[in-house]
């Protein structure tokens, strides 16, 4: 087997997303999203002329010259056949080596377990794949934090091809998805794929880095992400917004909301009639629609505009012939906010592989994982106190 280092994007981006286990950070897309920290490596692996797997890495200077690379959600080959996948990891090693890299660490777009998440009985599994991956690299674990791994190793995935997605939601919250539930209350959902609909998601979303007293991506981040992949029609806005009014008008009708038209008119003096309250941003090419980021103004969570919100975007993936919807990450305790409010949708709660390093450098590697947690506990810091 050799490896092709890769120069036509276009051919390198159609291999991706005509493969599996594939997953849209594989592309060149998301290298040049994050270009400005990370360096992109594109490989291909051929055995006798015919291309059987590829490789998207990234490299980010680590310290002194060495190098960390990043292999995310791949790499992209047939994980059943275990000679070629040690050939491959092997032209990695050899590779990244080359470039001064201490370590390279893959994270495939491919399940450990898939369970229901209601009942968590198994529906299927790749423990296989897990055991071999061992035997020519390092797994990190196991891990059910959420920060424990580059990529949140617990993430809920609704199956599109078999789904019922109005009867799969809890009957207490199916309500809330029928489209008079948000319509008489003035509220609606809108396509807000636009420059605007990004200014816009970056203000929720700094409201709640200040809610959560954390530190979330900032506009220039998200509006990077716009401008490259709608060149592709590969990302989508969806947001909700109410009219105040109509808002007022629907609590006049109900008992003891005195109170609540008080607060009402006094948000209308302060950010005017229509209000965005609820935004994501959904990433699209591959066969999986993956929500990445999610927002929202806490001043009107009681109307719970986030489930019709996240139900019409399903709505549209499934139209548009998608295999699966990814809710995005929850904690492996299964027991954070996160869980609750993804469940009433009744996905699939796929626990990934996780982490694998190859390893260049034992003594470097060791510095690393004994600086990381330190490091990570103090960016937090930092960004936590940068957000209040």
């Amino acid at each position: 087997m050799e490896l092709e280092i890769v120069q036509d994007l276009d051919k390198f981006n159609d291999y991706v997303l005509k493969h599996q286990p594939t997953n849209i950070m594989q592309t060149s897309y998301w290298a040049q999203l994050k270009n400005e920290d990370w360096q992109a490596h594109y490989l291909f692996f051929k055995k006798n002329q015919e291309t059987v797997g590829s490789a998207l890495l990234l490299e980010r200077k680590a310290f002194l010259s060495y190098s960390f690379f990043y292999c995310s959600r791949g790499m992209i080959t047939d994980f059943s056949n275990e000679e070629q996948v040690k050939k491959i990891i092997t032209l990695i090693k050899n590779y990244t080596k080359k470039h001064h890299g201490f370590v390279c660490r893959f994270d495939p777009e491919i399940a450990y377990s898939i369970k229901d998440c209601r009942t968590l009985v198994e529906l299927d599994n790749n423990k296989d794949i897990y055991k071999m991956l061992n035997k020519y690299a390092h797994s990190t674990g196991l891990s059910k934090s959420l920060d424990g791994s580059f990529q949140p190793r617990y993430q809920m995935v609704v199956n599109l091809k078999n789904a019922d997605l109005k009867n799969n939601i809890k009957p207490k919250k199916r309500r809330l998805v029928n489209d008079n539930y948000l319509k008489t209350r003035g509220f609606e959902i809108i396509d807000a794929t636009n420059p605007d609909g990004i200014k816009e998601f970056a203000r929720l979303s700094h409201l709640t880095e200040i809610r959560q007293g954390i530190a979330l991506r900032n506009e220039h981040y998200f509006m990077k992400m716009y401008d490259i992949f709608k060149q592709k029609h590969f990302i989508k806005v969806f947001m909700a917004q109410v009219n105040i009014d109509d808002l007022i008008g629907y609590n006049d009708t109900l008992n003891n909301s005195e109170e609540e038209i008080k607060r009402l008119k006094a948000l209308q003096l302060e950010d005017g009639n229509i209000i965005n309250t609820n935004a994501i941003i959904c990433l699209y090419g591959t066969n999986m629609v993956q929500m990445f980021y999610g927002a929202s103004d806490e001043r009107f969570a009681k109307y719970k505009a986030g489930y019709k919100l996240h139900f019409q975007a399903m709505e549209d993936a499934l139209e548009h012939g998608y295999d699966n919807f990814n809710l995005g990450g929850v904690a492996g305790t299964l027991d954070d906010g996160l869980f609750k409010f993804k469940t009433e949708f009744h996905p699939e709660l796929w626990e990934y592989l996780g982490d694998f390093d190859i390893i260049n450098n034992k003594f470097i590697y060791f510095l690393f994982e004994k600086a990381l947690p330190i490091f990570k506990k103090i960016r937090k810091r930092v960004r936590n106190n940068g957000s209040n």
